[in-house]
C-alpha cells in the first residue's frame, strides 16, 4: 500500500505531466499513462459542450448577481453573522474589499 506521501507525490506529477510540466524521471511512466489515456478519452458533442457552456455563464453571472445584493435573514440585514431558528449561526462573507472582492 502506497503512503500519503507517495500518493500526494504520484498525484502531483499526474497534474504535472497532464499541464506539460516536466516530472521527476521515476515518475516518467506514470507520466507516460496519463498523457495517453487523456489523449484516448472521447470528445464530447459540440453541442453538449456548448450547452455546459451557456450553464456555466449563466450561473457564474446568477451568483455575481447575488453575491452584489444584500442578504436578509429575519427581515434584517445580514452583515456580520446572525443566528437562525435551532441556534444555527449563519454568517456573509463577500471577501475582502466587499461584494466586488
Amino acid at each position: 500500500m502506497s503512503t500519503p506521501e507517495t500518493l500526494t507525490r504520484e498525484l502531483a506529477a499526474l497534474d504535472d505531466a497532464l499541464a506539460g510540466r516536466p516530472v521527476d524521471p521515476d515518475l516518467a511512466d506514470l507520466a507516460e499513462l496519463a498523457i495517453l489515456v487523456r489523449d484516448e478519452r472521447p470528445a464530447p458533442d459540440p453541442a453538449f459542450a456548448h450547452s455546459l457552456d451557456e450553464r456555466a455563464e449563466r450561473l457564474a453571472d446568477r451568483l455575481h448577481e447575488l453575491a452584489r445584493r444584500p442578504q436578509r435573514v429575519g427581515g434584517r440585514l445580514a452583515g456580520q453573522g446572525e443566528l437562525l431558528p435551532g441556534g444555527l449561526h449563519w454568517a456573509h462573507f463577500t471577501g475582502p474589499g466587499g461584494p466586488e472582492g
